[in-house]
């Protein structure tokens, strides 16, 4: 996926059928008001925060000509704006001028929040009190401003909003009040105070069971472990209650009903007990799928290959999570809701429904990658195909080393079954370095979703290749004209907490694939083994390590193997001090030539630094060797990169930015390099 994942710049057109589109969003000031508008005295700073005001308002009217009652309207709304962005003392004066409202407007001076106070606070972080009592003013505005507006309504309920949460810190009878506000005109700052009593700390005490574990005390018990002597909080306390009655239902107990009792009125009793309830109700088995009326028998192929399997076994959430995303994964429902229902001879039934998606979409992108430079693209895709619930996708893409294009047909339900077939027919032209290649590649895949964690393919591939070069000599080139047949499976364990933007957990992989050309020298055996794994620090400080080892064999050697099929170094996901491909060995002109063993090994650490917005301190270490093919021999020749990075996270993963240094650079070698690209570097 590295190719879209490396788009920077997403211009998106979206065509559903053979009409329609989605509109670009738009300012509300772009847009002329229906009744004419003038204003004066409106400063700089105020301008397009007025003028927004001035085009909802009037948007929102049938006024067509200018009167009395709007122009109060519009004064009355434009002050209310001033009184958000902190001008206390605002004036706004109306007139109705022939055709149009004149707003005659006194900004007075503009305050801003100075030094803040909490009083009589001896536990709390005074950051994120400070964070909660802005939080209103930050909210109202759809901004984080460098310098927040006073507003002393907001003020006045963000100090609730501290009282909450210092309440929710186990300080159960703490009060936030006076608050006390002196103004600054000098520098237009507005100081506050505020008066914290904490009152005593209520700590969680002895934790008691009733009712029937049913088999699952150890899960249960692990759920509350270290819970006693934790601060006291209603909603701790209901949160672990969920989780407790979570265990039950995944365990297939659908009607489990899990109570808790915790009495913290008295003012004599700082530890606090807390009482669990347990009663787990019967195993549910699932008997019948049925679903609405008004699907297209595409769509109801898959919901039956998807969900069938699940009849006459015990009601699990966790496998019907799975069967649920298999089914949306597949672009044919834009909502798919599943409700069971159960009777009282402890059977189940599970509803589907929902609403279909549209089926034909058209895309086009631009963007920019280190590696690939420019890139411009086109994709029609039509899900539910002739309604089979199989989906059909064209692609055409032109990049700075060339040109890709690819048909594929997907069925997300072969023979009705819970495996996956995909069939794609493609072809591809690039010129990088000094060769050029062409292909042309006919792939099959089957894959499976066993569960949410164990994911497994197997794939068969044939292709014509031509590869050439006026520069190279044949042994650097490798094999020019070759028929290649490829086989091979692979084996993925997920146990991220997210596929695309993961800060817990951790994923392996294991993949072979074996390749051979009837009647030539051509032919080699390639295996890769990775391992990543991701833990938090902090709620914004994270780290993640991963380390992925690749092996090519062949019987010729690497000059056996075609030059674009060997193992190669350096790049956005492996060392990063180094350009795409550009570790290792190099021809005379400078044309990387790959290896048969590569080894990377990467840490990082990363701060969210804003919302969305991770700065990254990474470090790499890796070696490609063009003559070893043993695993599991210590890597010799280790090169590194120490650099660091922007990642701006999207729904569907990062954008990333990357500058790693060579620490040890040998004659001929750059300082460092600029990595532009999409998704995390492993």
């Amino acid at each position: 996926m590295k190719r879209a994942a490396s788009i920077l710049i997403i211009l998106h057109a979206l065509l559903i059928g053979a009409h329609g589109t989605v509109p670009f969003p738009l300012q509300l000031r772009d847009a002329e008001p229906s009744v004419p508008v003038r204003t004066t005295g409106v400063g700089a700073d105020a301008e397009d925060d007025v003028q927004d005001v001035i085009a909802m308002q009037t948007a929102m009217t049938d006024d067509k000509t200018a009167s009395p009652p709007l122009a109060d309207d519009l004064a009355f709304f434009v002050r209310q704006r001033y009184l958000e962005l902190g001008y206390p003392e605002a004036k706004v004066r109306w007139e109705v001028a022939g055709a149009e409202v004149v707003l005659e407007v006194e900004e007075g001076p503009r305050y801003t929040v100075g030094q803040i106070v909490f009083d009589g606070n001896t536990a709390q972080d005074e950051e994120a009190l400070t964070g909660y009592l802005l939080r209103p003013t930050r909210e109202k505005l759809g901004r984080t401003d460098r310098k927040v507006p006073f507003v002393e309504a907001d003020l006045r309920a963000g100090s609730e909003q501290v009282q909450r949460f210092i309440r929710g810190q186990g300080y159960l009878r703490a009060t936030v009040s006076d608050l006390a506000f002196t103004k600054h005109p000098e520098t237009a700052t507005v100081d506050i105070r505020a008066r914290v009593i904490e009152g005593d700390l209520y700590t969680i005490g002895a934790i008691t069971f009733s009712g029937d574990f049913a088999g699952e005390e150890k899960a249960v018990r692990k759920q509350i472990a270290k819970l006693t002597g934790q601060p006291f909080n209603e909603v701790v306390i209901e949160n672990k209650r969920a989780a407790i009655a979570g265990i039950y239902q995944e365990a297939g107990h659908y009607q489990a009903l899990v109570t808790a009792r915790a009495d913290a009125t008295s003012r004599r009793v700082r530890i606090v007990p807390v009482h669990f309830h347990i009663a787990p109700g019967p195993l549910f088995r699932i008997v019948r799928v049925e679903t609405v009326p008004g699907f297209s028998k595409g769509a109801q192929r898959l919901i039956r290959s998807s969900f069938m399997p699940a009849v006459g076994k015990i009601y699990v959430p966790a496998d019907l999570e799975v069967m649920h995303r298999r089914v949306l994964d597949s672009d044919v429902f834009s909502r798919l809701d599943v409700t069971p229902r159960p009777h009282a001879d402890g059977t189940l039934t599970l509803e589907l429904s929902g609403e279909e998606a549209l089926r034909k979409r058209l895309s086009a992108y631009a963007g920019f990658e280190t590696f690939l430079g420019p890139i411009i693209g086109a994709e029609y895709r039509e899900v539910n195909f002739l309604d089979t619930g199989d989906a059909l996708r064209l692609k055409a893409e032109i990049t700075g080393k060339g040109f890709n294009g690819a048909i594929q047909v997907i069925d997300p339900a072969i023979f009705n079954s819970s495996f996956s077939l995909d069939a794609e027919l493609s072809t591809e032209n690039i010129a990088v370095f000094d060769y050029e290649r062409r292909t042309t590649k006919a792939r099959t895949t089957l894959s499976r979703h066993w569960n949410r964690n164990v994911f497994t393919s197997l794939f068969a591939e044939g292709s014509l290749n031509n590869s050439s070069s006026e520069n190279l000599t044949p042994a650097e080139l490798g094999p020019e004209d070759y028929r290649l047949a490829t086989v091979g499976a692979s084996l993925v364990l997920d146990y991220r907490n997210s596929p695309v933007l993961p800060t817990k957990g951790w994923t392996a992989g294991f993949s072979i694939a074996d390749a051979f050309a009837s009647g030539t020298e051509v032919g080699y055996l390639r295996s890769d083994v990775y391992f990543s794994f991701y833990q938090p620090i902090t709620r914004k400080l994270r780290t993640a390590f991963s380390a992925r080892t690749s092996v090519v064999k062949s019987d010729s050697g690497v000059e056996g193997v075609p030059i674009d099929l060997r193992l190669f170094n350096g790049g956005a996901n492996s060392v990063r001090s180094f350009a795409e491909r550009e570790m290792g060995a190099k021809s005379r002109s400078g044309t990387p030539l790959g290896g048969t063993l590569a080894n990377v090994f990467t840490a990082e650490l990363s701060y969210e630094v804003a919302p969305n917005l991770e700065l990254a301190l990474f470090g790499d270490a890796g070696s490609l060797s063009p003559t070893d093919t043993d695993p599991f021999r210590a890597p010799g020749g280790l090169r590194y990169a120490v650099g660091l990075g922007l990642r701006y996270k999207l729904p569907f993963g990062p954008v990333r930015i990357d500058y790693g240094i060579n620490p040890s650079r040998e004659e001929g070698e750059k300082l460092g390099a600029l990595h532009v690209t999409f998704g995390f570097a492993f």
